[in-house]
């Protein structure tokens, strides 16, 4: 024990009021100077701050600058509880002097130092209050970007999925192929009745010929003159009895013949003017003169050919604005995913720093509230006293007393989940675009023939350059936790509780819910640093082998049954969930901790945060391998991200697991392995960066080193 410490304080004194001690009438003493000493230590506190300063160059009483800044504060925390300490063991010589300044220092830390640790609370809560009030505006964006989704995907597909372009299109074309069919019967028929007229033609012809008769003469020479053949109709007389059955059919012929080409007439000319039949010509010597022809709106197949230009149009109006969606969608899809995956990085940042300053903050009130207690035993005026058996028992509680810090807690609320997005709009051009929205569409009565000649079909041509958005890594599979590791808050080894049973591979526990079983990891040797620490075991409860206990799907089925009314507490979560099991060298649970990405903890504090690496894939016979069975998932992040089943992996099979891994088997991606490692170190490159004093501590992964100094190595205080 160094014997100058308790006479810091008179130091301290001399320093304050030397002048007076120098005083040539000889009626000054240094008591008159210890009065004064205590007249301006009683007035302002502020002359207390100048005392503390000035001396602080003699002893190992603090600077008020380095008690007040957080930076600092821990390390003159803790020089101040040493100084504290021996002066409370020589508090034999404690002087009145001495008393007032250990009672104005003490109100001195309480109203400064201790107010400062709670202003630095309150700004970290606030803080991180407005990091996550960030994903408020992005979520009312997110809304608006899903609405104008909607809406352009309602002028394809109609505001309710039935409707829009899709079916406009549908019965645009289906209108079409009816035209197709009533054109090609007008046709049809005009083609039928033509075949009639010109058989009706010949016959007639042929009832002509034989209703007269027709004398020809050869070519002959007449007065030198060469006269050409000719040939004249000659009806005698006495042939016109024996002609009548000739000529009457011809006349009926005649009649036949002309009711062909008035129904021809009436036929032909709805239907949209083609080309002339091959035997045209014969009709031409018989028919009468056509008449006008009809108004091209009402001709069947030129109304037809309209149609499908008119369809043709509709499904280019389809193909832009499906397209129009895909750009809508793959422009908001970017900024949403970019803008919250930014505030999550921010809102992580500001919550790990956050649980820095948190975790120093409690030391340093524990700190504070030991330093005042010891300077209060000082307070007892009486010397000799304090150096008793009573002052020794309350030097004692000082040092061991709880203190209770719950006031400097924080809710460490977990980043939202990445909000839904409509599915991204299929390119127009694309086959599964075609397959969905021309469903339903029948071309000219389905007749092949219909198709070729008069080239129907959809519209060919299509261009859609947007492209899909880039998916956002965010959340499983790409990445996992962390996770806050929590006291489980069963009694342990106990049927009333917790215990493992069977040859080591089972646990059972009994909770206010129930009973519930399950079965455990193998036992494993630990090999990560600092856990005693953080869990508060010594001696014997020392860690000395780790397993995981698989939870009970019944828990599951318990909140499944109850909804969002079930009381669950943290036995029963650990139950449902699972967690780590730790038992010391003589196989005895010693802790029990369940995991939870958020510091709503049901009441519990978090003991250590674990992080793990970015996933590796891993074979499926490695799988097998290092996990014979697979589990349950029991967190609905993990099945939401297409998790389907799971295990603790510490057993050396996969290389990288050296601290153990959770291996998963997923829909998407295989088998994938995370495996458990320091705290990420652009966690400590952002504090740098940012300004921020990183207090090492072991929930953030720090070196031993960083651990004993409260500094990350390398980074200057």
């Amino acid at each position: 024990m160094r014997p100058f410490t308790w006479k810091f304080l008179l130091a301290t004194a001399t320093l304050s009021s030397s002048r007076s001690c120098s005083g040539t009438d000889g009626t000054e003493t240094c008591d008159d100077h210890s009065a004064l000493l205590q007249s301006h230590v009683t007035s302002l506190k502020s002359n207390v701050i100048s005392v503390l300063d000035q001396s602080s160059q003699l002893m190992n009483f603090p600077k008020m600058a380095s008690l007040t800044d957080p930076t600092k504060r821990k390390t003159a925390l803790a020089q101040f509880e040493i100084t504290a300490t021996e002066l409370a063991l020589n508090a034999a010589a404690v002087t009145p002097v001495v008393v007032e300044v250990c009672t104005a220092t003490s109100e001195l830390l309480r109203d400064t130092v201790m107010q400062a640790i709670i202003d630095e609370h309150d700004t970290d809560v606030a803080m991180l209050a407005n990091s996550y009030a960030a994903f408020g505006p992005i979520e009312d964006d997110r809304l608006a970007y899903v609405t104008a989704l909607n809406n352009a995907m309602a002028v394809v597909y109609g505001a309710d999925g039935t409707g829009g372009l899709v079916e406009d299109h549908i019965q645009c074309r289906l209108a079409e192929s009816n035209a197709c069919v009533r054109c090609l019967t007008c046709e049809e028929t005009c083609t039928e009745v033509t075949t009639t007229c010109e058989i009706a033609a010949t016959q007639l012809e042929i009832l002509h010929n034989e209703a007269i008769e027709t004398v020809s003469r050869n070519a002959y020479c007449d007065n030198g003159h060469i006269m050409p053949p000719s040939s004249e109709v000659v009806i005698t007389l006495s042939s016109h009895e024996l002609n009548r059955p000739a000529f009457e059919a011809y006349i009926a012929a005649l009649a036949v013949f002309q009711d062909c080409v008035v129904q021809r007439h009436t036929v032909c000319e709805s239907c949209e003017p083609t080309e002339e039949p091959a035997s045209a010509s014969l009709l031409a010597m018989y028919e009468e003169p056509e008449p006008a022809s009809a108004p091209v709106s009402d001709l069947v197949c030129q109304n037809h050919t309209q149609q499908r230009a008119d369809c043709n149009e509709i499904q280019i109006q389809l193909q832009a604005a499906q397209c129009q969606s895909r750009y809508l969608a793959t422009n908001d899809m970017t900024l949403y995913s970019a803008a919250f995956l930014d505030a999550v990085e921010r809102y992580n940042h500001q919550k790990a720093s956050v649980m820095i300053m948190e975790a120093d903050r409690k030391v340093e009130w524990d700190t504070l509230e030991r330093v005042i207690c010891l300077l209060m035993t000082l307070t007892n005026e009486t010397d000799g006293s304090a150096s008793s058996l009573s002052t020794e028992q309350q030097i004692e509680a000082c040092q061991s007393d709880h203190v209770d810090t719950s006031h400097l807690d924080i809710n460490y609320l977990p980043a939202p989940d990445m909000g839904d997005m409509p599915d991204m709009p299929v390119s127009p051009c694309d086959d599964a675009f075609i397959e969905d929205a021309y469903t339903g569409i029948v071309w000219c009565d389905g007749i092949t023939e219909h198709l070729e000649r008069l080239d129907h079909g959809l519209v060919t041509e299509c261009l859609c350059t947007a492209e899909e958005p880039d998916t956002p890594e965010s959340g499983f599979p790409w990445e996992l936790g962390p996770y806050l590791l929590f006291n489980a808050g069963f009694e342990l080894n106990t049927a009333a509780g917790f215990e493992v049973i069977g040859a080591g591979s089972d646990w059972a526990a009994t909770t206010g819910e129930g009973q519930y079983t399950g079965q455990l990891s193998p036992w494993v040797t630990v090999n990560l640093p600092e856990l005693d620490a953080a869990f508060g075991l010594t001696g014997s409860d020392s860690v000395a082998q780790v397993a995981w206990a698989y939870g009970d799907p019944q828990g599951t089925l318990d909140v499944e049954m109850h909804g969002d009314e079930y009381p669950e507490t943290v036995q029963h979560r650990f139950a449902r969930v699972g967690g780590y099991v730790y038992r010391n060298a003589q196989g005895f649970v010693v802790a029990l901790k369940e995991i939870s990405p958020s510091s709503d903890s049901l009441g519990q504090d978090p003991q250590m945060t674990l992080y793990f690496a970015a996933p590796q894939e891993v074979t499926h016979s490695l799988a097998l391998e290092a996990c014979p069975q697979m589990f349950p998932i029991t967190l609905g992040r993990l099945e939401d991200g297409g998790a389907e089943t799971y295990c603790w992996e510490y057993s050396g099979t996969i290389s990288f697991c050296e601290s153990g891994c959770f291996l998963f088997r997923t829909v998407t991606h295989g088998y994938i392995a995370f495996a458990v490692t320091s705290a990420p170190s652009e966690h400590i490159d952002w504090y740098a960066n940012h300004g921020h004093h990183y207090a090492a501590t072991d929930q953030q992964g720090a070196d031993e080193h960083s651990m004993h100094t409260g500094h990350d190595a390398g980074l200057v205080d």
